[in-house]
C-alpha cells in the first residue's frame, strides 16, 4: 500500500513548512492527483488521519483535484485527453505518444491557522 508513504510523506512536507511558516494547525490539504497515479483517495485519506496523529494536521481534511490524463502525438503534435487508456493520437491514430499530464501527485494549497492567532 503505497498510500501511506504518501500521507507519511506528506506530514513530513508539513512538519517542514509549519516550522519555517510558523503555522500551529492544518485544517485542509488539497492534493492534485493525476488519473494514472494509482492512488486510492480513500486509502491515502485513512492513511493520512494514521499519520497525522500528534501532529499539526491531526484532524485535517483531505481534498483531491484529479487532473486528467493528456498526451501528445509526436507524429502531428496533437494534444489530446486520453480516454479509456486508449493510447493512440485521436487526430492521427499514431502509437507514438508522449503522455504530459495525469500521473503526477503534488500538494496544491495548504488551509491553515496562523501560529499568531
Amino acid at each position: 500500500m503505497h498510500e501511506l508513504s504518501i500521507a507519511e510523506n506528506l506530514i513530513g512536507v508539513i512538519k517542514e513548512v509549519s516550522t519555517r511558516e510558523k503555522f500551529t494547525k492544518v485544517n485542509a490539504i488539497t492534493l492534485k492527483i493525476g488519473e494514472m497515479a494509482g492512488v486510492d483517495k480513500d486509502a491515502l485519506s485513512f492513511c493520512f488521519e494514521i499519520a497525522a496523529k500528534g501532529t499539526s494536521a491531526e484532524g485535517a481534511h483531505l481534498n483531491f483535484e484529479i487532473i486528467p490524463l493528456k498526451a501528445q502525438c509526436r507524429s502531428c503534435n496533437a494534444e489530446f485527453k486520453v480516454e479509456d487508456f486508449v493510447f493512440r493520437c485521436i487526430q492521427c491514430g499514431s502509437p507514438d505518444i508522449e503522455l504530459i499530464s495525469g500521473r503526477e501527485i503534488r500538494i496544491s494549497y495548504i488551509d491553515v491557522k496562523d501560529g499568531e492567532t
